[in-house]
């Protein structure tokens, strides 16, 4: 039961939607770069800002983290988020150009892969104390 009730936490449920939001965000621009850039630049440029927006509203909002903003939090979100660019960059291409997944589904597959992991090592590692 407790595992059941870890799982449908409120905190998971803001960090979903926050995740959601920040997905669109991603996909706007990465869809409106990549018809000018190349693929994975656009993934890139995509995921920095909607990082930068999921950090601000997943501190305050999600895990809710009261303490005064430190240069090791952002060191912490900034090591967190270089993982999760990396697994969703690269999922991504992978999907896309190896297995030839159309880049909508390469898009959503890889950013299953990469939320899954943001959210463990973001509550464990960037937001530990909240």
């Amino acid at each position: 039961m407790l595992f059941f009730q870890r799982l449908c936490s409120p905190k998971l449920f803001r960090f979903i939607f926050v995740g959601g939001l920040s997905t669109i965000l991603d996909f706007v621009i990465y869809i409106i770069l990549s018809s000018a850039l190349p693929l994975n630049l656009s993934k890139f440029l995509s995921m920095c800002c909607s990082c930068t927006f999921s950090f601000f509203c997943n501190r305050s909002w999600t895990f809710r983290d009261t303490r005064r903003l430190k240069i090791s939090h952002i060191s912490k979100y900034i090591f967190v988020q270089t993982i999760n660019i990396f697994v969703n960059v690269t999922s991504n291409s992978i999907l896309f150009t190896v297995l030839h997944l159309n880049k909508l589904l390469s898009f959503c597959i890889a950013t299953c892969i990469a939320m899954t992991i943001n959210y463990i090592l973001q509550k464990t590692i960037v937001f530990q104390h909240s």
